[in-house]
């Protein structure tokens, strides 16, 4: 999954400065802004390198190397400089943290609608941080990684419940226990071949919509107000739902750039299975980003409440240690006096089970 959101990342990078989605006359913007997310070791910074390495070639050739952007600092001042020398970029951040980190100064308080403004492709004339700036069209995809205690360190309950988390696509993963992670093998042939695929993509075209069809729209149509959907959405708390608000942008991005990987420039609407892969994609997304971020960000609640949230959701049912200490983000010893806090309360049942201790909530 890492790959492919990487992957996904760099076809928006190739098309979208050029192209867009159009949608009952509504133009969509398809860069995107995409998260890989999880613990320290599962290679996600491996994934974004391995991806980049093979395209690398490809943006030499064409002479839009400067368009793979390695932020030194991720300042306003930097950060607005580059954009206005080429306003079409992909944003790599092996720690995403460092630019949500100085998006928090208190000299860029407007950050948020900055990168919101970038998202929804607004023009850009001045910025409050004493230059003059100009960027016309800006089509910016980022391609960051982070861990979850992280994000949570870094972003407020407002970030998420105002939208500006709504934005990223995030694919989180947790390591198996049970199989060992493998290099794959890089074929010769088949890089040669992606390369060449790439090439296609980044070379200029005087098409710049992709519609989808009829029977595309009408399938995404039918899941987006299905009742499964809505049933979903209304189950996650509360700062979540606006990234479950979300989706359906976030499929018709995904659809393009689908279709732009099997038959570009030759085919420009949208079919089906690249709809429904891009729904696929969507539920998943979100289904991972319920798992890794259902507690609140650490400053934003107590570990009392973290701990009781996580805990009821579970129910019944109950939640192990171990996912309970990775959902909540504290440490064992202050986990321990927060269950024994609660146990004293009456609120929370702990029994011995199979996989070790359980927490649930009591009937």
């Amino acid at each position: 999954m890492y790959h492919i959101l990487s992957a996904s990342a760099l076809v928006a990078n190739a098309i979208a400065p050029e192209h867009e989605c159009v949608v009952d006359g509504e133009s969509i913007p398809i860069h995107m802004f995409m998260l890989i997310v999880g613990e320290s070791g599962n290679r996600k910074s491996a994934a974004i390198k391995r991806a980049l390495r093979v395209v690398q070639p490809c943006y030499v050739e064409t002479g839009l190397d400067h368009r793979i952007w390695y932020p030194e600092a991720c300042t306003p001042e930097g950060i607005v400089n580059a954009l206005t020398a080429d306003a079409n970029r992909l944003m790599v951040l092996t720690e995403w943290s460092d630019l949500q980190g100085q998006g928090k100064a208190g000299y860029w308080q407007h950050a948020p609608q900055f990168w919101e403004m970038i998202y929804d492709r607004t023009p850009i004339q001045r910025l409050k941080i004493n230059t003059q700036v100009k960027i016309e069209r800006p089509s910016i995809t980022i391609l960051g990684a982070s861990t979850p205690s992280l994000i949570k360190q870094y972003t407020t309950l407002r970030d998420w419940e105002a939208g500006k988390m709504a934005r990223y696509l995030i694919g989180y993963m947790s390591k198996p226990d049970d199989k060992e992670m493998v290099n794959a093998v890089e074929h010769h042939e088949l890089l040669s071949d992606l390369r060449r695929r790439y090439s296609e993509l980044l070379a200029p075209s005087t098409a710049i919509a992709f519609v989808p069809s009829p029977a595309a729209k009408q399938y995404k149509d039918e899941w987006q107000y299905s009742q499964s959907w809505k049933d979903f959405i209304r189950s996650l708390p509360e700062h979540l739902q606006p990234s479950g608000l979300r989706a359906g942008d976030h499929v018709y991005r995904l659809a393009t750039l689908y279709q732009a990987s099997m038959d570009y420039p030759w085919n420009l609407v949208i079919g089906v299975e690249a709809m429904s892969a891009a729904i696929q994609m969507v539920w998943w997304a979100m289904e991972t980003l319920q798992d890794a971020f259902l507690v609140l960000p650490m400053h934003e609640q107590t570990p009392l409440n973290r701990v009781r949230s996580v805990i009821r959701a579970a129910g019944v049912e109950g939640i192990t240690r171990r996912d309970l200490l990775r959902r909540v983000g504290i440490h064992g010893p202050e986990l321990d006096r927060t269950v024994l806090t609660l146990k004293e309360r009456e609120e929370v049942s702990v029994t011995k089970g199979a996989s070790g201790l359980l927490y649930s909530y009591p009937r």
